[in-house]
């Protein structure tokens, strides 16, 4: 499979994700191959979000572009750390591959919603306390998102797939706290 027909796949992958079919999954590149290439995403949205972040909040606490690309970075690699023990000590280890895949594919849809908040903002469409609430309803919604997506790749309950979601939650709050007080 190509780069770009990879692409166009997984958008359509996405596409399904959010009209709730349960056969979403299946059109992404499930391989090997199409696990480490579902990380390069990783370098894109990295690169827009930090822009964002210092266009929205230039320096200071959480603002800070050079801290929220660490999160970020610290995110994308440790929630697959912590989901390959996790997934070992609940036996899902099975299904590893494709939920990581149709994960990392998945956190492209707040990281665009993401940018249209911000945009609304910076051109003064929606004001801070409306792009908090915006923000504060994505997460909400990335947490729903990311539940159906381990519902449906690693083939476990809902409550099982409600605290891998939180799981995911958690270690960015709990990054991004620890990493606020370092630097």
């Amino acid at each position: 499979m190509t780069a770009g027909d990879e692409l166009r796949a997984s958008l359509a992958g996405l596409v399904a994700l959010l009209r709730l079919d349960r056969s979403a999954p299946a059109r992404f590149n499930i391989s090997i191959e199409g696990f480490w290439r579902s990380f390069y995403l990783a370098a894109p949205i990295a690169f827009v979000l930090h822009y964002l972040a210092q266009a929205l909040y230039g320096e200071g606490d959480m603002g800070n572009p050079l801290l929220r690309l660490l999160i970020f970075a610290l995110a994308w690699i440790s929630f697959p750390l912590v989901m390959l023990a996790l997934g070992a000590v609940l036996g899902l280890n099975a299904r590893y591959v494709p939920f990581i895949i149709v994960y990392n594919w998945s956190q492209l849809l707040p990281a665009i919603v993401t940018v249209l908040i911000g945009a609304g903002h910076m051109l003064g469409l929606v004001s801070p306390g409306g792009m908090s609430s915006l923000l504060l309803v994505l997460i909400v919604l990335k947490l729903g998102l990311t539940a159906y997506i381990a519902h449906l790749t690693l083939e476990t309950g809902p409550g099982t797939a409600f605290g891998i979601a939180l799981v995911d939650l958690l270690l960015e709050f709990v990054l991004a706290m620890a990493l606020s007080d370092w630097l």
